[in-house]
């Protein structure tokens, strides 16, 4: 639990957040296995309807016995429900299976052995004191135990795991060398490959060393161009690069051109337009068909090396030309020269002049607000009001923890102090446990004692561990003491600490620091409700074990009464909140609502069949029922949290071929590394340890269940995934097109269910997909509005809306181990972007647009079109690979991009926003370089002439 929830950036996966909910709403549900229902007592109504039944029958003759008449006036619910029940909840609570400590009943026996002599008589203060008290205490035990076990982690497992790496990285990096790369590329690509990539590309060695696609994302597009290019030259490409007087670098590097789909010549551009599966379909044929591979190579490097030589021969002769021209008239040479160094001077004062009027009449910010100071008057935005909270700066030297993603170094004291949140962790999974300890030892139950000598009866509150003791009186105070103390510190001390921690610290939740140490606690929850896991579901457990274990409803029926009101108003709650952030289409709200509704639906049928005296076989039907429903809903919750932990599902619709693009472009001359990712941790070790020992049939099992079992859905939501409909921004103040899936290869029958199933769960339907999008934009303006200091926002940011997800994709992807997403990345991959719109400006991206806005415009005889459909058209708004749209966004990459806003403070949100706006103006204003100044300048002088009338009016024009 520690390391999943805190080797992962941004949040993190769900699975942690899934554990928390199922966890608690079987811990709620499972006291309903306490009674026995079926010995339940009917409603008084009830009795009297029997009672007057049996006193007709008995003035009929028919007589009953007292056993039947007993029976009779008991709930007719089956036996089989509280086996079957027990049986469905037997992990209620937090691990109870895996604990460490000693139960209860020994504890008892050795107190009896060891203080009474084996006399139960002579020990039963102690008998009764000893659990109690070890209950107290035994959570310092977990603690120190823990201690103890991560150390020997750090000092024992850690170099284990060092050792089978170095054995799996010399293995894979002799199979390179062997196989054409470098020992120095290899060497340097391997200096940052992560635990992650290394394990990836052990698992299926060496067969996925024939996949060209695996190789790139593994390690990078030269050592994947080196080895194409080896096999390449072995099959007839050495004599023919020779002939032509090339050398062998010089195929390298054009393969590596390839691979990262370079268009800078017309032999390029003719493979990149096969795209990155028509690309791989060909490079695969290295492995099949290597004569025919090679004879593809070479016919492109040739047409290359020809396009080449005649440009250059183009570039001389016009060099030549121009030379002779300049010889046979100076004096015109002269003047064209001085006018050409006067143009050349005039491009850039030109953007910046533009710039300067696009601050006045969209930003207005001649300087961008620096963070914490208050933003200029005009751009669009009020300072009236403005916000200067203080920030904290990107800070980059944060901690890294190179000890599987848990430490920083193997030194004793830095293992400690790392440590800090799995104690925390530890704590809060054995919560349920000790707190039902401390309230069952001061359980009691009401009983009439009869004094012998008056006759009289009088009530009595008892132990229920020990009847023979009054509960709070005599030989329990001490009992009832350490339960007070242990429920006290533990069961509420402990909730409320953290609750003050998170509350001190709520403006800064998300700092690496906070997030390291606290982030389990409030992970999966909006930062306005940092609280609920804390002081809504804790205390809703709370409740519910209050009912259960103590006398303040003594009768069963009132305390049915009461778990159904409670589990009312935890689902009101829930809904009048819906605290959970929006991942995978707000999958966390909807789970935490089906097993609400579950439990509210469970004790609500039970009370109308109990207020009914429903016949047995209505009973049975509705026991069948309940056990049906509970079931289906624990399977949901099992199989997401599965699917998080085992299954290989992408974030975002980014494959690897889309991030060595990126990382070629951006980083010229640098090789690729393997995407970031957290290192695998302790699970690699006790796999390199398991993988060691079980060489059998069985630990191969053992090792691939999870991944057979899970691995078919996986699969097929990852497919889904990356179907699911592409929001693609056409360019600055040009709109988005909605893009949807064309599958041209429809599946089979059975995989069409499979996959159904998997969409109607995860909502990946275009039109739920659609639907997640709206309102996740309706979500980023209204934060914008109500915590980044804006109030009127710039024009451009719808742009802004949809082009920073894709900027935080990019960065993200471009991250090696440990680093962190920073606003100063952001904003240089914003620049980015403005600059690559101008670059890809070229005919298929502007026939595009204007065919887009034709769709758009009202037709000739003046109606407007029809409202585009979930269905797009095929030939206009469709797609067959996701990573053909460089400018696309799913709804879930929204989603992270809103997230990522939220953990701003006021200041910081109003400055990235500010700053990424005016990139995007850049580029509108690069790709419009004519006109945009003459129109700037009308749109000052307007405003201008209307500051004279109203201050208000100028504001608003100049905002908008």
């Amino acid at each position: 639990l520690g390391h999943r929830a805190l080797c992962k950036r941004d949040g993190g996966a769900l699975d942690n957040v899934i554990f928390r909910i199922m966890m608690q709403w079987m811990a709620v549900n499972a006291v309903l296995g306490q009674f026995k229902l079926n010995e339940v007592n009917l409603y008084g109504w009830s009795q009297d309807k029997l009672q007057a039944q049996l006193k007709a029958n008995e003035e009929s003759g028919e007589e009953v016995s007292p056993d039947e008449e007993y029976l009779l006036r008991l709930f007719k619910y089956p036996k089989w429900f509280n086996d079957v029940w027990g049986t469905l909840y037997a992990w209620a609570g937090s691990l109870p299976d895996i604990n460490m400590g000693t139960n209860q009943e020994v504890i008892e026996c050795l107190a009896v052995k060891r203080w009474g002599g084996g006399n139960d008589e002579a020990a039963m203060v102690i008998k009764n004191l000893m659990p109690v008290i070890w209950w107290v205490i035994y959570p310092l035990l977990v603690m120190m135990w823990l201690a103890i076990l991560l150390i020997l982690l750090a000092k024992v497992g850690y170099p284990i795991f060092l050792r089978a790496k170095a054995k799996v990285k010399a293995k894979i990096q002799n199979y390179l060398i062997s196989k054409g790369a470098h020992p120095d590329t290899v060497q340097l690509c391997f200096r940052g490959l992560t635990d992650k990539k290394l394990a990836e590309a052990s698992e299926e060695f060496p067969g996925n060393m024939t996949q060209p696609d695996e190789l790139l994302d593994l390690f990078g597009s030269r050592i994947c161009a080196e080895i194409l290019a080896k096999i390449v030259w072995d099959n007839g490409g050495e004599e023919h690069m020779t002939e032509n007087g090339h050398e062998k670098v010089e195929l390298e590097d054009f393969i590596q051109h390839i691979l990262d789909q370079d268009d800078s010549s017309p032999a390029l551009a003719k493979v990149k337009e096969l795209g990155a599966k028509g690309m791989f379909a060909k490079m695969k044929l290295a492995f099949t068909d290597k004569v025919q591979f090679a004879g593809w190579i070479m016919e492109l490097m040739d047409e290359n090396i020809k396009e080449k030589e005649e440009a250059e021969e183009e570039a001389a002769k016009e060099a030549s030309e121009k030379k002779k021209k300049e010889e046979e008239q100076p004096n015109n040479n002269a003047a064209a020269s001085a006018s050409s160094a006067e143009a050349s001077k005039e491009v850039p004062s030109v953007g910046a002049a533009e710039a300067d009027h696009a601050t006045q009449g969209l930003l207005a910010e001649a300087k961008a607000p620096e963070p914490g100071t208050p933003a200029s008057a005009a751009g669009g935005v009020d300072t009236a009001q403005s916000v200067s909270v203080p920030i904290v700066h990107d800070d980059t030297t944060k901690p890294t923890y190179p000890v599987f993603s848990l430490f920083q170094s193997t030194d004793v004291k830095t293992v400690l102090k790392d440590s800090i949140p799995v104690y925390l962790i530890s704590l809060y999974s054995i919560w349920d446990m000790i707190t039902q300890r401390f309230l069952i030892a001061i359980q009691s139950k009401s009983l009439f004692v009869t004094d012998v000598e008056t006759g009289l009866s009088e009530p009595r509150f008892v132990w229920l561990g020990d009847m023979r003791l009054e509960v709070f009186s005599g030989d329990h105070i001490l009992v009832g003491l350490f339960a007070g103390i242990g429920l006290t510190v533990w069961s509420g001390g402990f909730i409320i600490f953290i609750f003050f921690v998170l509350r001190s610290h709520k403006e800064i939740l998300m700092e690496p620091k906070i997030l390291r140490r606290f982030g389990f606690f409030f992970n999966g929850l909006e930062p306005d409700w940092y609280f609920w896991e804390l002081l809504v579901k804790r205390v809703d457990v709370l409740l519910v074990y209050l009912v259960t274990y103590t006398q303040f409803v003594p009768d069963i029926k009132a305390k049915l009464i009461l778990y159904l009101v409670i589990a009312g108003t935890a689902w009101a709650l829930h809904n009048g909140a819906r605290p959970f952030d929006n991942r995978v289409n707000g999958l966390l709200d909807r789970l935490e609502s089906r097993c609400l509704s579950t439990r509210f639906l469970t004790f609500a049928l039970l009370q109308l069949l109990l207020i009914a005296d429903a016949p047995p076989e209505v009973n049975a039907v509705v026991a069948v029922v309940l056990v049906v429903k509970n079931t289906w809903c624990f399977l949901s919750l099992a199989m997401s949290w599965a699917m998080e932990v085992f299954g290989d599902a992408p974030r975002d619709i980014a494959s690897a071929t889309v991030t060595a693009q990126a990382a070629a472009k951006t980083a010229a001359g640098k090789i690729k590394i393997g995407g970031s990712s957290g290192g695998t941790g302790p699970l690699a070790c006790l796999q390199a340890i398991a993988q060691r020992f079980l060489k059998g049939i069985a630990g191969k099992l053992i090792i691939l269940l999870p991944k057979l079992l899970i691995g078919p859905l996986s699969r097929e939501r990852n497919v889904l995934l990356e179907r699911v409909p592409l929001f693609v921004w056409l360019g600055p103040k040009m709109g988005v097109v909605v893009h949807t899936h064309m599958d041209k290869k429809p599946a089979s029958s059975f995989r069409r269910v499979i996959r159904r199933g998997i969409q109607a769960f995860y909502k990946l339907s275009d039109d739920a997909q659609r639907a997640f999008a709206a309102e996740v934009c309706g979500q980023i303006f209204d934060h914008l509005l109500t915590n980044g200091g804006f109030h009127t926002l710039p024009d451009m940011t719808f742009d802004f809306v949809f082009t920073f997800p894709i900027a935080l994709r990019r960065v993200r992807e471009r991250l090696e181990e440990f680093e962190t997403v920073t606003n100063a990345k952001l904003l240089e991959e914003a620049a980015h972007i403005a600059r690559e719109v101008k670059e890809h400006e070229d005919a298929k991206f502007m026939a595009g647009v204007l065919k887009a806005q034709e769709e758009d415009s009202p037709q000739a005889d003046g109606k407007k079109t029809k409202r585009r459909r979930s269905t797009l058209t095929h030939e206009e708004h469709s797609f067959e690979d996701a990573t053909e749209e460089p400018f696309g966004c799913n709804a879930e990459e929204l989603n992270d991009g809103m997230m990522y806003l939220h953990r701003q403070t006021p200041a910081q949100l109003h400055h990235l926003v500010v700053r990424f706006v005016k990139e995007m103006e850049k580029a509108w204003l690069a790709l419009h370089p004519k006109g945009n100044e003459d129109a700037m300048d009308r749109n000052k002088s307007e405003m201008d002439a209307k500051a004279s009338s109203s201050h208000c009016a100028c504001r608003r024009k100049s905002n908008s």
